[in-house]
């Protein structure tokens, strides 16, 4: 296996997990804002 190739695909998946984390925040916050919103009277 290359050097290089292993380190991108590393690189790679390092940015994955990091998008699918930042992603699932933005997702939950804009839910509980959506819930807030809602209780309001």
């Amino acid at each position: 296996m290359n050097k290089k190739t292993t380190r991108r695909n590393f690189i790679m998946t390092s940015v994955a997990v990091t998008g699918g984390i930042v992603g699932g925040a933005a997702m939950n916050k804009q839910t509980q804002t959506k819930v807030a919103s809602v209780d309001l009277p």
